[in-house]
C-alpha cells in the first residue's frame, strides 16, 4: 500500500516510512519460509521485472550496500577467505582466465595499484625479487640477457625455457667438450653477437664455463677447429 503523507512534514514521512520498514522486519522474520517462497515464485515468473527492481535498489541504496557489504566482509574475513581460495583450486583455469580479462580491461589501474604497492612495501618487494632471483637463476640470466639486447638492438627475445629446453636436447652436456652440465653452464651464442648473430633462441647452445670463456667472441667453425675438430 501506498504511504498516506498527504499534510505530513518530511520528518513526519520519514516516521511513517520507519514504521512500515520494521513492520516488514517483523513479517519477514515471523514467516522467513512464506517470504523466501514467495519471492522465489515472484522471481520466476516475473525474471525481467526482478532484474529491474534488483538494478533500481542497488542503485537507490547503493552506499548503505557499500558500507554493508565492508561491515560483512570485515566480520567474516577468515570464513570468506578460506571460500576463496577453496574456489580458486577448485576453478584454476576459469578463475586465471578471470584474471588475465581483468588486468586486460583494467590496464592503467592495475599498473597503477602495482606502482603503488611497490612504492608503499619497497622492502619487502627487493626481498621478493632477490628471492625470485635466487630461486630462478636461469630465467632471471635470460632476461638480463633480453633486456640488454633490446636496449643494443631494439629486437631479440630469448624464451624463458631455453635452458630447459636445451639441457633435455643436448642430454646435460657442454656442447663443445661433452662434459656434464651439472655443476654449471653458460647460455652461448653459437654465431657471436660481435660477428652479426641474432639474440634468439636458434643460435643458442650450452657450454661449460671452461668452453665459453675459451670460445669469446671467435667465429664457431674457428673455434671448434682449434679444438682439433674437422668442420
Amino acid at each position: 500500500m501506498p504511504y498516506r503523507t498527504s499534510g505530513l512534514t518530511p520528518e513526519e514521512i520519514e516516521k511513517v516510512k520507519e514504521r512500515r520498514r520494521e513492520s516488514q522486519r517483523r513479517y519477514y522474520l515471523a514467516n522467513k519460509q512464506k517470504c523466501i517462497d514467495a519471492s522465489l515464485k515472484s522471481r520466476a515468473k516475473n525474471p525481467e521485472r526482478h532484474k529491474e527492481v534488483q538494478a533500481e535498489y542497488r542503485k537507490r541504496e547503493k552506499e548503505n550496500i557499500k558500507i554493508a557489504s565492508c561491515a560483512y566482509v570485515a566480520a567474516n574475513a577468515e570464513r570468506l577467505n578460506a571460500a576463496t581460495v577453496k574456489w580458486q583450486k577448485e576453478n584454476g583455469e576459469r578463475f586465471r582466465a578471470y584474471q588475465t580479462a581483468y588486468r586486460v580491461k583494467n590496464a592503467e589501474k592495475e599498473r597503477a595499484r602495482a606502482s603503488s604497492w611497490k612504492h608503499e612495501n619497497a622492502d619487502a618487494e627487493r626481498s621478493r625479487l632477490a628471492q625470485w632471483a635466487a630461486d630462478n637463476k636461469d630465467r632471471r640470466c635470460i632476461s638480463e640477457q633480453n633486456r640488454r639486447e633490446r636496449k643494443r638492438l631494439g629486437s631479440g627475445r630469448l624464451s624463458s625455457d631455453i635452458a630447459k629446453n636445451l639441457l633435455a636436447m643436448q642430454r646435460g652436456k657442454c656442447a663443445c667438450c661433452r662434459k656434464s652440465l651439472a655443476d654449471g653452464y653458460h647460455l652461448d651464442h653459437i654465431m657471436p653477437l660481435a660477428l652479426g648473430g641474432p639474440h634468439e633462441d636458434s643460435n643458442i647452445q650450452l657450454l661449460c664455463p671452461t668452453c665459453n670463456l675459451s670460445k669469446g667472441s671467435k667465429h664457431p667453425v674457428e673455434f671448434m677447429q682449434g679444438k682439433s675438430f674437422l668442420l
